[in-house]
């Protein structure tokens, strides 16, 4: 596990490397790419690009190997685990990125989805060093199970959701003078990305919420666990009033309550049990 999440985080470092040098980092939509450049120069832009590509080919094989050794550690319990939850959204991440603009349309989007890559893959180090085997006979009861996978995708709505609330967040708050300026998806563009893939989290977890329930009552266990859940479907739902009944041309509370969301749910899922305690 160790060699490959060190692999994938190198993998991920070299590919943000190769950008910077080469200039290769997409702009807007699209690829910056001089028509009237020499054929040596197109050349050694497309090479640039072929590479960049390959690293992300490579970095989905290192992912989707720390996720099938993970899910052998952790059997049945693996999508019930701050680990399991990681890892998926680990490689996830990647799928998302590797479609790139063609899914969500902008550069600086997909970039600090890969950022947040490489914050997460030292937590999942971390978490595997410290997740007994024994783990791995345990049985998991098929509404925790289905309870996990959608928290899992409403942790990939959430992380674009604070994709685009970083976005919106800096060109509202930087100079129009600045490079980084116009780079930026446009406001509206952002805040759209924001409410609309925090509503699908807010459902999301809405429905894992519901999963848990039942196990819970009949336990008398996991009263932690449904409070957490609650509290976070609070927070996501006053973004979404925000959002809709409140006449602004922009959010900003809402898109912040939306992107500090996401950050509250990985902070609770790596330490282990905040949702499945």
């Amino acid at each position: 596990m160790i060699p490959l999440a060190a692999a994938a985080l190198v993998s991920l470092l070299l590919e943000e490397l190769l950008q910077r040098h080469y200039h290769i980092r997409p702009e807007g939509i699209t690829w910056r790419f001089d028509p009237e450049a020499p054929e040596a120069v197109k050349h050694k832009y497309r090479s640039s690009v072929h590479k960049a590509g390959l690293l992300r080919v490579l970095q989905l094989l290192f992912v989707g190997s720390m996720f099938s050794v993970s899910a052998q550690k952790l059997g049945q319990t693996f999508f019930s685990s701050g680990l399991g939850q990681l890892v998926g959204l680990l490689l996830l991440l990647q799928v998302v990125r590797m479609m790139g603009n063609r899914l969500l349309g902008h550069w600086f989007v997909t970039a600090t989805l890969m950022w947040l890559q490489v914050v997460l893959i030292p937590v999942t180090i971390l978490l595997y060093a410290s997740t007994p085997d024994l783990v791995a006979t345990a049985e998991t009861e098929l509404l925790l199970w289905a309870a996990g996978i959608t928290v899992l995708l409403g942790n990939l709505a959430l992380s674009v959701s604070f994709s685009f609330a970083v976005a919106f967040v800096l060109r509202l708050r930087l100079n129009r003078r600045h490079d980084l300026f116009g780079r930026l998806p446009p406001l509206a563009g952002s805040e759209s990305w924001v409410r609309r893939t925090g509503f699908v989290a807010l459902i999301l977890f809405g429905v894992s919420a519901a999963c848990m329930i039942v196990p819970a009552v009949g336990s008398g266990t996991g009263a932690l666990t449904l409070l957490l859940e609650g509290s976070l479907l609070v927070l996501l739902g006053t973004a979404q009033y925000i959002f809709r009944l409140v006449p602004k041309s922009y959010h900003t509370p809402a898109n912040v309550l939306t992107g500090l969301a996401f950050v509250a749910v990985i902070l609770l899922t790596a330490l282990e049990g905040a949702f499945f305690g």
